[in-house]
């Protein structure tokens, strides 16, 4: 499991267009990453 930053997961989204930076695509296919996963996680605040 890789914990991936927002700009990688950009670019990932772009691939299927062609438009997404090579080095990431390689890197994606090179690591078996096969599909994402979201988890968000938040806080309650006191209103």
């Amino acid at each position: 499991m890789y914990l991936l930053d927002t700009n990688v997961i950009s670019e990932l989204r772009k691939a299927k267009s062609g438009k997404a930076n090579s080095k990431v695509t390689e890197w994606a296919e090179s690591s078996g990453v096969r599909y994402l996963r979201c988890h968000t996680r938040t806080r309650a605040r006191n209103v």
